[in-house]
């Protein structure tokens, strides 16, 4: 029945369109575009009566989704379908809950960007939820097709967490006033995914292969169960325990699912769904893992080699002149350095492509001090500001601690959550 798989699959694509064309927030009450949301679902008599919070709306609006998703699962085995599906169900759970909590001001204030954000964030934990099932598909091509299809996924993954900040309206993949894609949408969603998927290919793995040995079956499918807590604690060390309780009863409710088969050979099958488990949350970490790399190479770079060369320049041309230049220009006129180097953010492709403005520090002089700023990845605007020049009798007489200079950003690159 791949016919109906796939219809079921266009079918789902169309009710996502629906609730967001019926729960979106408006852009303050306007609507200009034909595709902007009307929020007519949530002026219906009906929703605000019965409608008391998200968790009711999620049970009414997701309950079509979630039988596509099962009709399309009956129907085909596709893993192109299969995932569209998969995506359009992440999609239509986020925009009910943006569209019927508190959460909706937000929809309405960034209208068009925060219905971006939704799509490309329920897009991207969809894939990510599809990947067992698309690394099987893939395993079928040869080589070089495998190359061109994950490829530009990878690099686009890269590009969207290397390029994008909260400070630079220039930089692109920049939604809302927060990096929002990269930071919630990826560093965030698919990195905790891919932590229950690893433990999910723990638990069914080490079962199947323990088959002789029960004990020893009970634990690696409780260590499956764990492991995501542990996955999510090393990359956020505030994760709560009540979430950390329900990660548990969810990987545990997963790996039960998954543990079922109807093969004459189960202990074969679950090690082979653990294998593809592992290679599906391998291929989507693989590109967070790269692009967090880089973007902390970059805020390293920036803050501790390049700002902090111009930042010795001015040291040297304030002694000279005992004064600080007017623009950063008169540091290569005077020969107190050889050029200004420039922030490094994100792909430099770009802004030779002139998809994108090049980036450079930005300089203000306030007389007996100054303040030198770049944008950086994930974070706001990252200042410096030199030591004031103290009187020395004065210092002496007011006890002054000698601080330095001072900057708004740590020494590593920061996390917003």
């Amino acid at each position: 029945m791949p016919l109906l798989g796939w219809a079921t699959a266009l079918a789902m694509v169309a009710y996502a369109a629906f609730i967001h064309h019926g729960l979106g927030g408006t852009e303050m009450g306007r609507i200009h575009s034909p595709w902007q949301p009307t929020a007519f679902l949530r002026e219906t008599e009906w929703v605000d009566e019965n409608l008391e919070s998200w968790i009711h709306g999620l049970a009414v609006f997701a309950s079509p989704a979630i039988l596509g998703l099962a009709l399309l699962v009956y129907a085909t085995r596709s893993a192109v379908a299969r995932a569209i599906g998969i995506c359009s169900l992440s999609c239509v759970v986020i925009m009910i809950f943006y569209g019927l909590s508190s959460a909706l001001q937000v929809w309405e204030f960034f209208h068009w960007r925060a219905s971006v954000v939704i799509l490309v964030t329920g897009v991207a934990l969809g894939l990510t939820l599809s990947s067992p099932l698309l690394a099987e598909r893939g395993l079928r091509l040869r080589a070089h097709w495998q190359a061109l299809l994950y490829l530009p996924i990878f690099f686009a993954i890269v590009a969207v967490i290397r390029n994008s900040t909260g400070s630079d309206e220039n930089l692109a993949f920049n939604f809302s006033p927060w990096p929002a894609i990269p930071l919630v949408g990826l560093e965030i969603g698919a990195y905790g995914l891919c932590g229950l998927m690893l433990g999910l290919s723990l638990g069914l793995g080490g079962s199947g292969l323990t088959k002789r040995r029960p004990w020893l079956r009970w634990l690696w499918l409780a260590a499956g169960c764990l492991f995501p807590i542990f996955w999510v604690r090393a990359r956020f060390p505030q994760f709560e325990t009540e979430s950390a309780i329900g990660v548990v009863v969810v990987s545990a409710s997963i790996t039960a699912l998954l543990f079922l088969t109807r093969s004459s050979e189960p202990e074969q099958e679950r090690v082979r769904r653990a294998g593809l488990l592992l290679l599906g949350s391998c291929l989507v970490f693989l590109p967070l893992f790269v692009g967090r790399a880089l973007t902390d190479a970059d805020y390293a770079l920036t803050r501790h080699v390049r700002a902090q060369a111009i930042i010795d320049a001015l040291a040297q041309y304030y002694e000279d002149e005992k004064a600080y230049p007017e623009s950063l220009t008169e540091l290569i006129e005077g020969e107190y350095i050889d050029s200004l180097p420039d922030p490094r953010i994100g792909f430099e492709i770009f802004s030779d492509l002139g998809w994108l403005e090049p980036q450079a520090f930005e300089y203000r002089n306030l007389g007996p001090n100054y303040v030198l700023e770049f944008s950086a990845t994930a974070w706001a605007m990252c200042s410096y500001n030199p030591p004031w020049d103290i009187d020395e009798e004065e210092e002496e007489e007011e006890d002054w601690e000698d601080l330095g200079g001072a900057w708004s950003c740590p020494a590593d690159r920061p996390d917003l959550w």
